[in-house]
């Protein structure tokens, strides 16, 4: 499940920074497209490395090691997005089946956003959060943004006990349909996919678990190639494990607004139990809004943070 949200972090970082019509060839020599792919080596020091996804897992009670379920991954994803002061995107990860429409308007919005570098580890030979080698860090970082921020939106659901629920096929198929949306993270008998699209009753989906050669960037005539395939796998809708999170990317405001409406047309309004809800504002009995900001997390993460964890098998609204 972590090389499945490498995946979808890619495709959103491809998107903002690349354009979504944009295809790899071999021996690309775009650089924005170098600066990506370079976040994702498995080197420590890389910010999307996935050293760094199953360290900051520890935050969400999930020691190295232990599996982690679509939302983990989506959680840990949020809070490793802030250090990416290149793409500036914000991440945030909808919980118990509702989207807060203020929730996002107030972290896109936002102007001012302090980043401590200290709390990321790099290493002589690291690649800084896409920087080349050999990039000085500093105390601090303060980014100034007054315009809306680039938004990867997570929803984290369960659609089921031990199987998926049928009742919600239609509505996932609507939302990989959106043009706004990244694919899903889940998978089916502990095996982690990453669903691109579909086909008639088919998920169409890129898999993970091919053992692939380790390419370090930093040496001359390094290979790209093995980040990359040319075929996909294909599962049945009810052959899905029930623990799944939908990702979406808003480039813009008036793209989070489309996506807005086309869910409350597609999935909300259409039935009668939606697999998910959108609300302006967040229910009166909710605890207050608190973004992350990566203050009181040392560079080991080793910190378990005292706001409510979310597990990926637990602490769901069950649906259906």
């Amino acid at each position: 499940m972590l090389r499945c949200g490498q995946m979808i972090m890619s495709e959103a970082m491809s998107r903002l920074h690349l354009g979504r019509k944009w295809r790899w060839k071999v021996d690309c020599k775009d650089p924005a497209y170098w600066k990506i792919i370079s976040m994702f080596q498995d080197q420590k020091g890389c910010l999307f490395s996935i050293h760094q996804i199953a360290m900051m897992g520890v935050t969400e009670g999930k020691e190295i090691g232990k599996w982690f379920g679509p939302n983990t991954v989506a959680q840990v994803l949020r809070k490793l997005a802030i250090y990416d002061e290149w793409s500036r995107l914000v991440v945030h990860v909808a919980m118990d089946n509702t989207v807060i429409v203020d929730d996002i308007n107030l972290l896109c919005r936002r102007a001012k956003r302090e980043v401590p570098c200290e709390q990321i580890e790099s290493s002589s030979s690291s690649i800084l959060r896409g920087s080349p080698p050999g990039v000085e860090r500093k105390d601090s970082v303060v980014v100034d943004h007054s315009n809306w921020r680039p938004l990867v939106l997570f929803i984290p659901l369960r659609l089921g006990l031990q199987d998926i629920n049928t009742v919600y096929i239609r509505s996932l198929k609507a939302c990989l349909e959106m043009p706004q949306s990244l694919g899903i993270i889940g998978g089916s008998s502990n095996q982690a996919h990453f669903f691109i699209g579909y086909f008639d009753d088919w998920l169409l989906y890129l898999d993970p678990h091919t053992t692939q050669p380790v390419v370090d960037f930093s040496q001359p005539g390094a290979n790209d190639a093995s980040y990359h395939c040319s075929c996909h796998g294909r599962m049945k809708f009810t052959s899905l494990d029930p623990s799944i999170a939908l990702g979406f990317y808003c480039a813009n405001e008036e793209d989070f607004h489309r996506l807005l409406n086309t869910i409350q047309e597609r999935i909300v309004a259409p039935e009668k139990r939606p697999m998910f809800e959108v609300y302006q504002s967040r229910p009166k009995h909710w605890p207050p809004f608190q973004p992350y900001t990566g203050e009181g997390t040392n560079s080991d993460f080793t910190f378990v943070d005292e706001e409510r964890r979310y597990d990926s098998d637990e602490e769901f609204e069950l649906l259906g």
